[in-house]
C-alpha cells in the first residue's frame, strides 16, 4: 500500500481511502485517515483504531471486520473537523459578524448536542469474545 502523502491542512483532501487493509497489513491513526486538529479528534481516532483492531485480532478476517468498522466513522469525523476549521478561520467581517451571532444565539446545549456523534463512542467488543471490555448497555458484574 503506497503512501498517499496527505496534507492534513489542506480544506480539500485528498478523499478517503477505499479500504483501511490489504492482505496482512493494516492502516491506522493518521495514515488511515489524518484530519485537522480543529475538534482535537485526531488523537481520540488514533486510540479508537486500536481498540477496534484489538477486539478483530482473533478473527480469520479481522483486519477486513475492523475496515469495515472504521471506514464509516473516521471520514465523517474528518469532514466534521474540516467545517470547524473552515468556519473558524472566516475573516470577512460580514461572515465573522453571522457567525459570531449564530453562536451566541444558540441554545447553551446545542454545542454539546451536536458533538454527540464525535464522543459518544463505545468499542465494538459486546460479543462474547471481549467480554471483560465494558459495552454501552453493560455495566460492571
Amino acid at each position: 500500500m503506497p503512501f498517499a502523502g496527505r496534507d492534513t491542512c489542506s480544506p480539500d483532501p485528498e478523499p478517503p481511502l477505499r479500504s483501511y487493509a490489504a492482505g496482512r497489513v493494516a492502516r491506522v491513526c493518521d495514515a488511515a485517515h489524518a484530519m485537522t486538529p480543529n475538534l482535537g479528534q485526531g488523537a481520540c481516532q488514533a486510540l479508537e483504531d486500536p481498540v477496534v483492531l484489538a477486539d478483530r485480532a482473533d478473527a480469520s478476517d479481522g483486519l477486513h471486520e475492523y475496515d469495515l468498522l472504521r471506514r464509516p466513522r473516521t471520514p465523517y469525523v474528518a469532514r466534521r473537523c474540516r467545517l470547524v476549521g473552515r468556519v473558524a478561520q472566516w475573516s470577512s467581517r460580514g461572515a465573522v459578524a453571522l457567525r459570531d451571532g449564530l453562536v451566541r444565539a444558540a441554545p447553551a446545549d446545542a454545542f454539546q448536542k451536536s458533538l454527540k456523534p464525535l464522543v459518544d463512542w463505545s468499542p465494538p467488543a459486546c460479543e462474547d469474545r471481549r467480554p471483560e471490555w465494558p459495552c454501552e448497555g453493560r455495566g460492571p458484574e
